[in-house]
This record gives structure tokens, C-alpha cells and sequence, in this order.
């Protein structure tokens, strides 16, 4: 923070404003920050159970929550998918 304060200014705004539109419904915003913590990439175990919370208290079912998370796991397969030859290319 002390070292670009306007780059965590700037970021702070982006990554809030879907909280503050109110253009998707709660639901709709924990599922999708949801998928966010749940990436491969990220996996911010706070962040999920935070978002999991979120969702079922704004009314989401187990099978939407799964669902989220099972799209969200496929997103670091294409990583493996271009790693793993290059491994075996050694």
C-alpha cells in the first residue's frame, strides 16, 4: 500500500464496484466472487468460505454452489494442459 498507493486506490474501486451498482442481485454477486476464490489460479480459502456464506444466506442452493465451483475448477486445466508436455519435452 505505501509503495502505489494509487494502484490500490484504483484497484480497491474496480474490484468494488460490482457491491456498489447493485445491478446483480447479492446472490448473483457472492456466486460470482465465489468462483473468483474457488479459481485454481487463486484458491483464497477465506475468500470461498466468505462467498459460500454469502451466497446461501442470500438464497443460494447447494447444487448452485457446487455448480460455481465445478466451473471454477476448470479454469487452471488449461495450465496443465500446456505444461505437462513442455515437462515432457525435458
Amino acid at each position: 500500500i505505501d509503495r502505489a498507493p494509487s494502484f490500490v486506490e484504483a484497484y480497491l474501486a474496480m474490484a468494488g464496484h460490482p457491491w456498489r451498482s447493485n445491478h446483480l442481485s447479492p446472490k448473483t454477486r457472492h456466486l460470482g466472487s465465489l468462483s473468483l476464490y474457488a479459481a485454481v489460479t487463486h484458491l483464497y480459502g477465506p475468500g470461498i468460505r466468505h462467498h459460500c456464506r454469502g451466497a446461501i444466506d442470500a438464497g443460494a442452493s447447494d447444487d448452485e454452489i457446487i455448480e460455481v465451483l465445478q466451473l471454477a475448477s476448470n479454469l487452471g486445466v488449461h495450465a496443465c494442459v500446456l505444461a505437462v508436455p513442455i515437462l515432457q519435452e525435458k
